[in-house]
């Protein structure tokens, strides 16, 4: 594997390929819920907006991996059928 090719697993979550990103990001979820529960009893009269602009991120961060990641498979199938062709 060369260095610039990116896998789904890896600590540093900027070496990740764009599967591994959105499943890293499917698994804060649960951290997203237990944090919206929890915010009330920290922030007082301003949880909601907290909790609304926390999963907003969460969403938009979902679309845009997993947009990414099926461009991402999209263009690597392409790739392996040119490579393919050339045989």
């Amino acid at each position: 594997m060369s260095k610039n090719q990116k896998r789904d697993k890896s600590i540093i979550y900027w070496n990740m390929n764009y599967r591994g990103k959105f499943k890293r990001t499917l698994w804060f979820i649960p951290i997203v819920i237990v944090l919206c529960f929890l915010t009330p009893y920290f922030m007082g009269g301003f949880w909601l907006f907290y909790d609304v602009i926390l999963i907003v991120i969460l969403i938009g961060q979902l679309v845009y991996t997993y947009q990414k990641m099926k461009l991402e498979e999209s263009e690597k199938t392409q790739h392996k059928q040119e490579n393919k062709d050339k045989r």
